[in-house]
């Protein structure tokens, strides 16, 4: 984790300092997602070989190099459930990849920051599938990130990513039906913080 120090002076002639070094460890961030969300360089499955298309998680991370340290955990390709069973909360994705990686729910601690946004690769499944009941699958695994946050002391923010439209047109299709409702009502029946980028997609002009 990323380390600090701050030195308070009571002037710049005297340097005499008010108070004594206090050195600080930044909180750190875990960012859950699919490819909206990858760093694609580093997306061995998927994103890798179309890098430099990225995802915003990797632009997000420079916005808190200060502030935060960031581990963007996304993986192209992903949906809720396979992203908690083979990233979150087992090592299966990374352990012919990454050896010696702990699942992500084994190194994030307490004070840590969840970010998990997760909806098109989902609805597909549903779609393809002709899965009306998939969306409950969906929910279930979203609330599963929230109760293993809460019981380590972390601190979950649910984001409904971006709208993907057509050909990069976030405005020309509403591309997940009901599942776009499904974070901002589990965020109001959890007590969850969360931000409806998808809807803010669609309106932005």
């Amino acid at each position: 984790s990323q380390t600090s120090k701050i030195m308070l002076w009571e002037d710049l002639e005297s340097c005499k300092p008010l108070c004594d070094l206090y050195t600080f460890t930044a909180p750190r961030l875990f960012m859950m997602g699919d490819s909206i969300m990858t760093d694609w360089d580093n997306d061995i499955l998927y994103a890798q070989p179309r890098y430099p298309q990225g995802g915003w998680g990797t632009s997000f991370k420079t916005k808190f190099i200060s502030a935060f340290t960031v581990y963007n955990e996304a993986v192209s390709g992903f949906t809720a459930e396979y992203s908690y069973t083979n990233v979150w909360s087992s090592n299966n994705y990374y352990k012919n990849r990454i050896p010696g990686k702990e699942p992500v729910r084994d190194e994030v601690k307490a004070g840590d920051y969840v970010i998990i946004s997760f909806i098109h690769n989902d609805f597909s499944i549903a779609n393809k599938n002709s899965d009306a009941e998939y969306i409950n699958t969906y929910k279930s695994y979203l609330k599963s990130f929230i109760d293993d946050c809460r019981a380590i002391g972390a601190h979950p923010i649910l984001i409904v990513p971006p709208n993907r439209g057509e050909t990069y047109n976030f405005h020309v299709n509403e591309t997940v039906g009901d599942f776009s409702a499904v974070i901002p009502a589990l965020a109001q029946e959890e007590n969850v913080p969360y931000v409806d980028v998808h809807q803010w997609t669609m309106d932005e002009t």
